[in-house]
């Protein structure tokens, strides 16, 4: 054995450089005696610890201590072997650029194999010419972490490992690891138990998953993935560097170029079997470790089979009135049938009359629902005698075909007409719904099929990136990665935490369920303007295409937001935004086009606006510090501003292009300058329009500003604050006039608005309780991180994620229904605000 060591120490290149004759020196050594010595370049001190006992809860810890020699040449080999594992050890021990005199070390012993005895060497060497002075222990430790174990101490020098075992009945635990010295950095890590363990800062991503902490951090293992189970090894390291782990990425290698020298060593540096700690609180760590075992399926199982019980109850809620809908409509079908026969058998005298069929016209009042869905049979197969080629209109339609509709709208004749309409002092819907059904119908379809085309390219890389941020995260080891809760973070199959992406189905299911409600309240309008032609004139203007946009958008919202989930962090943020803001601007869009069917924007327009502002978001995370981009935001911002407040006080009538100066020239001289009254003409013709984009424009201009002054990290959200808060102004302006010109609101919209402003605000509150945060470094992210609060499966950010879907759903709901009572008000009675 002795001449194995010497042949150690050569592999080792400690005397590979010697042209003298080793003499090595034997000493026999006892567990928990320090032992002084000295050696130079021509001996090998060697200590021969004999026939060891190793409990079953116990292991070894080595220590060794150089005296104070600062000359470089001064160094000590150290090899220590053992039946399990050979340690090869130098000091002085460097870690970062900071040079250490004391250095210890566990040995390394499977735990399922501990009980019996072990024979330890130690050998120590130098190539110094001059005696370098050491002392030496070896003493036992705790090795078995049953449940948790607090005061463990670490230095940077001094790491530490445990093992632990978990019970049969588990197969997944969580690790937590708390301090609370929070001006220290730490690496813990997880491991296989088996030798070596790797306890060194450059050596501890070799195995297993690690992560840097400041107080807290929590490491999520499973059966499948530990080839070892029930036993694993914890391993804890202290950084000599806070810096690790306050800042969120170092591209430059810190180091130290004074080559400091520290010393932590003490006379007495044995304390119940570990090496002394320094007094100095920035050289140590305080630790305390709790085992969490759990069986992941019977966990998963019931907050998934939870969850999806209560989906299912609200769709056979739908399927149910959907049912209902059939059946009343199957009634009125044959009863309008049975009239209509026996009126026409009145009229000719005979029954042997054929129906009149149902005119095109009424059928081209309405659109057909967008993919994958068409109007059923039932629908439309009502026909009878009609009256709807005579038009009960107030004004003639601009024209009934597309085609020469979209070649008479260029003509400046045809733009002064529309303009006579637009710019009365009391507009109606009816002022602004002239346009053909037909034409209007494949503009608003336009909405869902570019959103479709869109999310098809945009999710499919997105995807594809996502898959190899997991691969990447699962085959280094390295959860800096990815920004979870890891005290909440439920691993199953390829995801590390799938409870944040499976608290996502909220926005799938609800999207699709409210896309089924628009295509139930279509049927039941389409099938009403077969039976009745005379209500196509009446109430706002049906068109549905915006709606089924929306519910897209919600589904979307679901797969991007769980796209993110997979490995949040602050690269891939955007992702879960995107579709934040169309629903907040296709949000806008539908409520606008309620009142001015005509006037609203041309999907391409409005998903080109959409990709602009994606852009921005993009741009506004990489140069968020920089002034320049900064001002250029906000001169953008407030010309957007301003454009679509001219846009929306004059009702689209406002062309932009290079003659708009010169026509605002002549304006100015024509209504303020040559007139006798000047300052009446500064009061405004629609005042509701203007008080509404007064307060838009003061909350805009406030967004701009305080974004200059701040400059908030998270530019992303600050862009979906910006759409959400108009939104929200825009809807409480839509319900205020509606009450102020006198119209009702029903009871099933006041009580479904009542019940959202109290999900608004409970998933605001969950919001704001972060668990995470991808602007911090990793270890400052983890200080946030709590237990699960829901079925131990969901965190406050999946409750956020369910309350905020049932928000969305529960608001466009309330915008699909609320002009209902208008459904029997001709639409010349109908005002526009």
């Amino acid at each position: 054995m002795f001449v194995k060591l010497v042949a150690a120490l050569v592999i080792c290149g400690s005397v590979s450089a010697r042209t003298k004759e080793l003499h090595s020196t034997r000493n026999n050594a006892s567990v928990g005696h320090v032992y002084a010595g000295s050696v130079n370049r021509t001996g090998l001190a060697a200590y021969y610890f004999d026939d060891v006992p190793i409990g079953a809860n116990d292991s070894l810890v080595f220590h060794i201590s150089m005296g104070s020699h600062t000359e470089s040449l001064r160094s000590l080999f150290v090899v220590v072997h053992s039946n399990q594992s050979t340690l090869s050890l130098h000091l002085p021990y460097q870690v970062q650029g900071r040079n250490y005199l004391e250095l210890s070390r566990t040995l390394c012993y499977t735990p399922y194999g501990n009980g019996t005895n072990d024979t330890i060497f130690v050998a120590i060497s130098t190539a110094s010419e001059e005696t370098v002075d050491f002392k030496l222990s070896l003493n036992y430790t705790t090795f078995i972490v049953v449940g948790g174990m607090g005061d463990l101490k670490i230095t940077p020098s001094r790491p530490i490992f445990l093992a632990s075992k978990m019970p049969e009945s588990a197969d997944a635990a969580l690790i937590k690891f708390m301090s609370e010295d929070e001006g220290t950095c730490a690496i813990v890590s997880v491991q296989s138990s088996s030798c070596p363990v790797y306890d060194e800062i450059d050596t501890v991503n070799y195995k297993g998953s690690h992560q840097t902490m400041t107080t807290r951090a929590g490491v999520n293992i499973k059966k499948s993935e530990i080839e070892s189970w029930p036993w694993v090894f914890l391993v804890m390291i202290m950084m000599p560097h806070v810096d690790v782990c306050r800042e969120m990425y170092s591209l430059i290698p810190r180091h130290n170029t004074s080559n400091e020298i520290i010393n932590t060593d003490d006379d007495e540096f044995v304390v119940a079997g570990y090496a002394k700690p320094s007094s100095n609180p920035s050289t140590r760590k305080q630790l305390t470790i709790f085992v969490e075992p759990f069986n992941s399926d019977e966990t998963y199982t019931r907050a998934v089979s939870i969850t999806l019980g209560i989906i299912g109850g609200l769709y056979a809620l739908f399927f149910a009135y959907a049912f209902y809908c059939y059946c009343r409509n199957q009634r009125l079908i044959k009863k309008f049938l049975a009239g209509m026969a026996e009126s026409t058998s009145v009229l000719s005298g005979t029954g042997s009359s054929e129906p009149t069929p149902f005119a095109a016209d009424a059928r081209d009042a309405v659109d057909d629902p967008p993919f994958p869905f068409g109007v059923p049979d039932h629908a439309v197969a009502v026909s009878g005698p009609s009256t709807v080629g005579g038009r009960d209109e107030p004004y003639p339609p601009i024209s009934q075909d597309s085609s020469e509709d979209e070649d008479l709208d260029r003509l400046s004749d045809l733009r002064d007409h529309k303009d006579l309409y637009r710019m009365k002092s009391n507009v109606c819907v009816a002022d602004l719904a002239r346009k053909t059904p037909k034409r209007l119908r494949k503009k608003y379809k336009l909405y869902a099929w570019n959103l479709v085309t869109v999310a098809i390219f945009y999710a499919l890389p997105v995807l594809h990136l996502m898959i190899a941020y997991q691969t990447v995260y699962f085959k280094s080891g390295n959860e800096d990665l990815c920004y979870y809760n890891f005290w909440c973070s439920r691993p199953w199959k390829i995801f590390a935490s799938f409870n944040n992406v499976f608290s996502n189905i909220g926005y799938v299911s609800l999207g699709l369920l409210f896309y089924l409600i628009t295509y139930q309240k279509h049927v039941n309008y389409h099938l009403k303007i077969e039976i009745r032609p005379n209500k196509k004139s009446q109430g706002i203007p049906k068109h549905f295409g915006l709606f089924y946009a929306i519910g897209l958008a919600l589904m979307m919202e679901g797969v991007m937001s769980a796209c993110y989930h997979v490995c949040p962090n602050w690269f891939n943020f955007q992702f879960d935004v995107s579709f934040m803001f169309m629903i907040g601007g296709l949000g806008m869009l539908r409520m606008y086009q309620s009142r001015h069917p005509d006037v609203n924007a041309n999907a391409h327009s409005a998903f080109f606006g959409f990709a602009v502002i994606i852009a921005i978001s993009v741009l506004g995370t990489i140069f968020n510090d920089s002034a320049w981009f900064w001002s250029l935001f906000i001169i953008f911002y407030f010309s957007i501003t301003f454009y679509l407040t001219c846009q929306i006080y004059y009702l689209g009538t406002v062309k932009l292009d290079w003659k708009i100066f010169q026509r605002a020239a002549v304006f100015i001289r024509t209504e303020y300058l040559y007139t006798n009254r000047p300052f009446r003409n500064l009061l405004p013709a629609k005042p509701d329009r203007f008080v509404l984009l007064t307060i838009g424009n003061i909350f805009n201009w406030a967004f701009g500003v305080v974004g200059f002054v701040v400059k908030p990290q998270s530019f992303g959200t600050y862009l979906v604050a910006i759409f959400i808060v108009n939104l929200m102004l825009y809807f409480l302006f839509y319900v205020i006039m509606k009450l102020r010109i006198g119209e009702r609101v029903y009871c099933l919209p006041l009580v479904l608005g009542s019940v959202n402003l109290v999900t608004w605000l409970s998933a605001l509150w969950f919001f704001y309780q972060a668990s995470s945060n991808w602007q911090l470094s990793p270890a400052l992210s983890r200080q946030l991180n709590r237990d699960c609060e829901l079925l131990a499966f969901y965190d406050y950010h999946d409750i956020w994620h369910f309350l905020s879907a049932i928000s969305l759903f529960l608001s466009f709901l309330v915008v699909l229904i609320l002009d209902d009572d208008l459904d029997h008000t001709d639409r010349t009675k109908i005002k526009v605000f």
